[in-house]
């Protein structure tokens, strides 16, 4: 049987499984899956949560969901801080964090301005394109995606001209990349806009109540938009 890695936010976390009874995606690969997911937590805890997996197993497949660029993940010392069994924390460059986020950091945190949503957006792309390096160096197939929209839609106009701009933008494999370059206004997209296209009430795919998580049916639809949609062939990948 195939070995699948994952890693993601909420939209690939299973404590969607644990709390409301229903598989998330990476539930319903016919895999041996590994999945890191962690609700709440960004792209650096995704990036590294892999890494360092792939530093002492092997696997055949690699898959990383991509989250808001607003958030800032935290490492800490097993013993000072432990997020549901791994030691990291985020913290949302808009100024909103976890309630029990520590305080007594043993280093220095300096704040000297407001965070410029440009450099979170330079930061995730340096982040897609490390990640792109290093599975390509170390010869896994590997697939990218974002899940939730990564920046506030205001800005949607400025952060598409920001990664048009970029250097980095004509270096992502877009047959590796689902819904690269990300933003609809450069034709690109991400699973929430995969999903709202469907369902733009936002009442058939997502949990309800105030809780714009995707449920059973929309973990589905997403299933159905990794193995289907993309470039690779995924599933000769991992069947």
């Amino acid at each position: 049987m195939s070995k699948i890695l994952v890693s993601g936010c909420s939209y690939t976390d299973d404590y969607w499984t644990r709390l409301h009874g229903f598989p998330v995606w990476p539930d319903l690969f016919d895999a041996d899956v590994t999945n890191l997911g962690k609700r709440g937590l960004g792209n650096d805890y995704i990036l590294h949560s892999i890494i360092d997996r792939l530093a002492v197993e092997e696997f055949d497949y690699v898959i990383a969901m991509w989250t808001e660029f607003l958030r800032i993940d935290l490492e800490f010392d097993d013993d000072e801080y432990n997020y549901e069994q791994l030691p990291w924390v985020a913290v949302n460059g808009n100024g909103h964090h976890p309630p029990d986020l520590p305080t007594d950091f043993s280093g220095t945190l300096i704040y000297r301005k407001p965070f410029n949503y440009e450099l979170f957006v330079k930061r995730a792309l340096r982040t897609f394109y490390i990640f792109q390096q290093v599975m390509e160096n170390i010869g896994i197939p590997y697939l990218q995606v974002v899940g939730c929209r990564c920046m506030p839609p205001a800005l949607n106009y400025d952060v598409s001209r920001i990664i048009s701009d970029s250097p980095i933008v004509d270096k992502i494999n877009p047959d590796h990349f689902l819904g690269w370059p990300i933003f609809p206004d450069i034709g690109g997209w991400c699973i929430d806009d995969k999903l709202d296209e469907i369902d733009p009430s936002r009442t058939e795919l997502r949990i309800g109540g105030g809780d714009n998580h995707p449920n059973k049916k929309g973990h589905e639809h997403i299933f159905d938009i990794i193995t289907k949609e993309n470039k690779n062939e995924i599933r000769k990948s991992v069947g």
